[in-house]
């Protein structure tokens, strides 16, 4: 170990290297670049790395990704989702994870899921895209429901602009 981490703070509560807070400050190209350069410093430039990008999920990628965000070092540090393809099983590793901060779901057909797995999956974001998402009323109102809810942590959520959903609502709840 070098004599970076022998130097603690606290960064959010935990402690942390001071090159972990130095990490955060750098762009990404820089970060990946550091996180090659030992093993110490992938494992303390990686989750920093994996926070600032967006996790994009695919139809080719969707089962290792369900897989990934209950299980990977990796993957728990992932704040941000964009989604292309839906399943039950996505929906249920999004209501599971710890730390998202936002979900993208632009134009995915979720209308064949329980509204209340919808809701559970957008229950902890900050962030909400479902513009030209497919949706029933119902979820729209497990939704609506869910982001007025006391402790709700949501700030922005674009939900409508289909034929399925009559509604176009963009706002930010202003908490």
């Amino acid at each position: 170990r070098d004599c970076l981490s022998l130097v603690n703070n606290t960064f959010l509560g935990r402690r942390v290297g001071v090159h972990e807070l130095v990490f955060r400050l750098l762009p990404p190209q820089d970060l990946k670049n550091l996180s090659l350069v030992c093993q110490v410093w992938r494992e303390a430039g990686e989750p920093v790395l994996w926070s600032k990008g967006v996790l994009r999920v695919t139809r080719e990628n969707m089962t290792s990704v369900v897989e990934a965000l209950d299980d990977s070092r990796r993957l728990q540090a992932v704040k941000n989702i964009r989604v292309e393809v839906v399943s039950k099983e996505l929906l249920e590793a999004v209501a599971r994870k710890q730390g998202l901060k936002s979900v993208n779901l632009h134009c995915c057909d979720l209308s064949a899921f329980e509204p209340e797995l919808v809701a559970r999956a957008v229950r902890g974001l900050e962030e909400v895209n479902m513009l030209g998402a497919r949706l029933t009323q119902q979820q729209v109102e497990a939704v609506l429901a869910v982001s007025c809810t006391r402790g709700s942590r949501m700030e922005t959520l674009n939900i409508g602009g289909t034929q399925s959903c009559h509604l176009f609502l963009c706002f930010s709840l202003g908490k």
